[in-house]
């Protein structure tokens, strides 16, 4: 058993070492942690029960929820420490909390989320913020591209009908585990492991191709940390014709011939949009800039 004594008291329900491994929310958080003032420690579930509190910190942020993580122990935490202001940041628009938890953000504390709306949960406060901006890094750029078309992540079923379009002689950055889950959408296409993105092999590729949930285009959830990451590399995105209330309401430039309706209409003249790829990119460093500023307001309320 140990003590803290902290001014913010962080606790990832997700297994991720922000030090070692670099994923969207390791480096959404990373840049979280720069604006919040005071002492701050961050707990993972091996944490649980290992540590005491020498004082109620000021703020207890919960970053999402998954089944695994010891849901009692967060809500003893919680009543423990009612004059603590409590955050959770939720990542999307299906990322509500597990239902013990839900009920203690319907009567207290801010959710933090990206996405317009939560599905079926309405908590006692939302802000609603673009957390996927803070994912765009410093702008680089390859003259020499050995790769066309690429798309990265993870198996999302509610995707499956945009795989079915546009899986064709792509490669398919993903993990082992979920190789299996896409292949029968594939033909001809090329897995490879992860982005490292300490060295991001996405610089080397021309076009990304970027689909969202059908949920999405009616529930506007910011364009996806695949989009600020591809402009960081200098990569050009082409965008399925589904996403055109997303790119409305983005505030984005994108010209017609980017967004598509079939895989034979992908672009890879990348080169010819480098002018384009560094506005957007400018831009985005300005969102974010705004993004941090905002949340440092919610985080002082």
């Amino acid at each position: 058993m140990y003590e803290l004594d902290v001014d913010n008291l962080v606790i990832f329900t997700i297994d991720t070492n922000l030090n070692r491994t670099i994923t969207p929310v390791s480096r959404m958080f990373r840049e979280i942690l720069k604006i919040l003032d005071g002492k701050t420690e961050y707990i993972f579930r091996k944490d649980v029960d290992r540590f005491e509190l020498r004082r109620p910190p000021r703020r207890i942020i919960q970053v999402y929820d998954t089944h695994y993580f010891p849901h009692p122990w967060l809500v003893r935490l919680y009543e423990k420490y009612k004059d603590s202001q409590i955050y959770y940041i939720s990542f999307d628009y299906l990322s509500s909390p597990y239902s013990s938890i839900a009920k203690i953000f319907r009567q207290r504390g801010i959710v933090i989320g990206n996405s317009e709306k939560i599905v079926g949960f309405k908590p006692y406060k939302y802000e609603w913020v673009n957390l996927n901006v803070l994912n765009v890094q410093e702008f680089t750029w390859k003259d020499e591209r050995l790769y066309d078309i690429i798309y990265w992540g993870r198996f999302r079923r509610y995707r499956i009908e945009y795989f079915r379009k546009y899986f064709r002689e792509i490669y398919i950055s993903t993990t082992s585990r979920n190789v299996k889950k896409f292949e029968p959408y594939c033909a001809n296409c090329i897995f490879i492991p992860p982005i490292d993105w300490r060295n991001p092999i996405l610089k080397y590729f021309k076009t990304s191709i970027y689909i969202e949930d059908p949920k999405t285009h009616i529930i506007y959830n910011y364009l996806g940390s695949r989009w600020y990451e591809a402009i960081s590399c200098g990569g050009l995105t082409v965008f399925d014709e589904c996403c055109r209330r997303t790119i409305e309401l983005s505030g984005y430039e994108i010209p017609d011939e980017l967004i598509i309706s079939d895989r034979s209409a992908v672009r890879t003249d990348v080169h010819n949009y480098k002018p384009l790829i560094e506005t957007w990119h400018s831009q985005s460093l300005t969102e974010k800039q705004e993004v941090l500023g905002r949340l440092k307001e919610i985080f002082n309320q």
